[in-house]
């Protein structure tokens, strides 16, 4: 999915799983955030701002790591709604 090789990508970007305001702050308190090469984030046909298959997988693996601390309905009161 998002794999690349960061050594032909060197420059990085800070990709917010749930971006606008205010859930890119909300993404930003729960580090909900990955590192992504230029390619990945914004200027591919998989980047995860153009693609929203690979868009909503970031999006279910960032719940899936929220409820390992957090409830469900705690992720929904703060980020909407369930991507599970």
């Amino acid at each position: 999915m998002l794999e690349g090789n960061y050594q032909e990508y060197p420059m990085v970007h800070r990709h917010h799983v749930f971006y606008g305001n205010p859930r890119k702050q909300r993404s930003e308190e729960y580090g909900l955030t990955v590192k992504l090469c230029v390619r990945h984030h914004e200027f591919n046909e998989d980047a995860v701002h153009g693609n929203q298959e690979n868009n909503e997988r970031l999006k279910r693996i960032a719940q899936e790591a929220f409820e390992k601390t957090h409830t469900r309905s705690e992720f929904i009161n703060i980020f909407g709604k369930s991507y599970l």
